[in-house]
């Protein structure tokens, strides 16, 4: 559709997604940039064909703990989970439960890690995914799903495809200028957008 599009929305366009829990409804707009204050762009690349957009993903901050990454990441609005290269998200797994402090529950189907028990207080630090150029800031939102007496980490381990998955994107007016081969990301209450 943007292809088709492409001048008549000067190859501009972006979405707002909504927490699942909010019961509204995601946005998308054609021909808009994104901005405001804390708005921030990174470079994509694409693969023939053009398929998936790629961030250059630098590394991931935890708080204090860092974790270099130095790879690809597609990001997708289509994949719930994020995925990353296992060492990586062991990193980043293991500064969230040190950071968090409180005692971990199984998942019984064994996907997620950590689980802890719905309700629980986290206080999760803030996620920072550092793309080549811009720093974008993850909420406890933006990193845990609560199902039935569960609340669950939502990055999990691959070898294959690395994702920024839709849960990472809640919250964010996600912006793509096609011309100018950027992904920007700005900070937005996606309810009230």
């Amino acid at each position: 559709l943007v292809s088709q599009l492409g001048q008549n929305i000067d190859n501009k366009f972006s979405y707002c997604l909504t927490p699942f829990s909010s019961g509204s409804n995601s946005k998308l707009k054609f021909g808009v940039d994104v901005a405001g204050p804390n708005a921030v762009s990174t470079p994509f690349t694409t693969q023939d064909p053009p398929v998936f957009y790629q961030l250059s993903l630098e590394g991931i901050n935890i708080g204090s703990t860092s974790v270099p990454v130095g790879q690809n990441i597609i990001i997708d609005s289509g994949t719930t989970l994020t995925y990353l290269e296992t060492s990586v998200y062991e990193g980043v797994r293991d500064a969230l439960k040190n950071a968090i402090g409180v005692s971990p529950v199984s998942d019984p189907e064994g996907t997620f890690d950590p689980c802890y028990e719905a309700g629980a207080s986290l206080n999760a630090p803030d996620v920072v995914f550092k793309f080549q150029g811009a720093d974008v800031v993850l909420k406890e939102e933006n990193l845990f799903r609560t199902n039935e007496d569960r609340t669950c980490l939502t990055i999990v381990p691959t070898e294959n495809d690395f994702i920024f998955g839709n849960i990472a994107q809640v919250n964010f007016e996600v912006g793509y200028d096609l011309q100018a081969k950027t992904v920007s990301f700005a900070p937005t209450d996606c309810t009230k957008y």
